[in-house]
């Protein structure tokens, strides 16, 4: 886990990072996929759970879980709550600049429980791309289906994968290993 002073959100902010297992013996930049966690959990959501976090440090990427505490990675113009939306941008940077990550967009990506609220710095996700994962019964099935169907009128590639359930832990554990997977060939070139 990580720590910095966020200037947009003008507090103390945490993450958690994964690395692939040779990160520290290749001197290569990496590429790097944003896991956003969604309402009611946090950036230690997966990390902390065995099984998942070994499905992230066998990727050929690194894996920044932010902090985006309640925020929806939106900026609120008229609570305290600050602007997550921008944040992630501020996170970003420090990232770029701390870690071997490369900075070439075509090498970043984003997934999540609500990375569709991410939307205002799309253009930093476009190379490893954008995965949405959702539930038919879940209560967010419409958002993700309106943010689905906005990314394809913009052009923007994307995996839109629904599976039966709603929006419970089981449904994020079976999508998890999905996204390390589509990433994964996306990041090898494949």
């Amino acid at each position: 886990m990580y720590s910095h002073f966020s200037s947009i959100l003008n507090k103390e902010k945490e993450f958690c990072i994964t690395f692939p297992k040779e990160y520290c013996e290749k001197s290569v930049r990496w590429p790097v996929l944003f896991l956003l966690h969604g309402f009611g959990r946090d950036h230690r959501t997966v990390v902390d759970q065995q099984n998942l976090r070994n499905v992230f440090i066998n990727a050929p990427f690194l894996t920044v879980f932010p902090d985006g505490e309640q925020g929806w990675y939106i900026n609120h113009e008229m609570t305290s709550q600050g602007g997550y939306q921008d944040y992630l941008v501020e996170l970003m940077a420090i990232v770029f600049d701390k870690f071997k990550v490369d900075g070439d967009s075509k090498y970043h990506g984003i997934a999540g429980w609500y990375e569709y609220q991410a939307c205002g710095h799309i253009e930093n996700f476009r190379g490893l791309g954008i995965v949405i994962y959702t539930g038919k019964s879940a209560f967010d099935y419409a958002m993700n289906e309106n943010f689905h169907k906005k990314l394809d009128a913009f052009h923007i590639p994307h995996q839109y994968l629904v599976e039966d359930g709603g929006h419970i832990w089981k449904t994020v554990e079976n999508a998890l290993p999905l996204m390390v997977q589509s990433f994964s060939k996306k990041s090898n070139n494949e």
